[in-house]
């Protein structure tokens, strides 16, 4: 087998693995299971799509005639989500760091704390994934 892209995201993934097996060429995605249920798949490696070394060539060439190789950006809409829900996330933890210290339950110093707690607030990170294709042998 032959790896021909490592993704970041999962449905990228599954849309490239999709568009060559209805060409026919025999996909698998190595980490698929673990990228699904993992917050960060790309700490396990990523979503990893091999094909067979015989239809390399032939893969190679549908992902540059689709150019997913080339288009890639930032999803502004997911940016968006994740900000509302880290946000959501920063106001639950000071209200309740809040109230534990207006009840007397918690010291002054948890409030001054509770922000720093957000930073182990897992986002899935948002990059170009890695295209390995066979050479153009007329280039």
């Amino acid at each position: 087998m032959a790896t021909i892209a490592i993704l970041v995201s999962r449905v990228e993934a599954l849309c490239l693995a999709d568009m060559l097996n209805a060409e026919g060429i025999a996909v698998h995605i190595v980490g698929y299971c673990h990228g699904t249920v993992e917050v960060i798949p790309l700490a396990l490696g990523g979503y990893r799509i091999t094909v067979p070394e015989s239809q390399w060539e032939q893969a190679s060439e549908l992902v540059r005639e689709a150019g997913v190789q080339e288009q890639w950006h930032f999803s502004r809409s997911a940016r968006r989500a994740a900000r509302r829900v880290f946000g959501v996330y920063v106001g639950i933890l000071v209200s309740t760091a809040g109230a534990g210290v207006v009840f007397g339950t918690l010291p002054f110093w948890a409030l001054l704390m509770s922000p720093l707690a957000a930073i182990g607030f897992p986002l899935s990170p948002q990059a170009r994934g890695d295209y390995f294709l066979v050479e153009r042998s007329d280039a």
